[in-house]
């Protein structure tokens, strides 16, 4: 996994410890009043490139993104079972492997009826402990302590 530094247009990459070319980008965070955020995020595989403009946070949902992520950073030790979080078209999946590996599974679904409709998944796999606290400090600061 690595960090990329963030470009004028404020955005962090989330690569894949295990496979370079699978990549997470979330970019340009825009407030939209006290009650939401919404961000664009851009996934990158072998033979997969998926991108949404506008990705949705709300101060009602029980949890944000980056709360998610430093949940998980925190319990480095492991868990066991599935953690999700989700808004309306980005649904991040957390399991905990043996050896101290967490994969992040990313699905982004877009539908404005079909035939246009689709969904894709792409797994970034993250060491449990510096890693994935270093993604959730990104994260955070990237949301603005959303």
């Amino acid at each position: 996994m690595h960090l990329e530094d963030r470009a004028e247009s404020e955005e962090i990459v989330i690569r894949c410890q295990e496979d370079r070319s699978t990549r997470v980008r979330l970019f340009d965070p825009v407030g939209q009043g006290e009650d939401e955020l919404a961000f664009g995020i851009e996934v990158q595989a072998e033979g997969l490139h998926a991108r949404l403009e506008h990705v949705e946070v709300h101060a009602w949902q029980s949890e944000f993104l980056s709360t998610f992520l430093a949940g998980l950073a925190a319990d480095f030790r492991g868990w066991d079972g599935e953690r999700l979080w989700h808004t309306n078209h980005l649904t991040l999946s957390a399991t905990f492997r043996s050896g101290g590996h967490v994969r992040l599974l990313w699905t982004l679904r877009y539908s404005s009826g079909m035939p246009e409709s689709w969904q894709v998944s792409a797994a970034t796999w993250l060491e449990a402990g510096e890693q994935l606290t270093e993604v959730a400090e990104q994260a955070r600061e990237f949301l603005r302590g959303w």
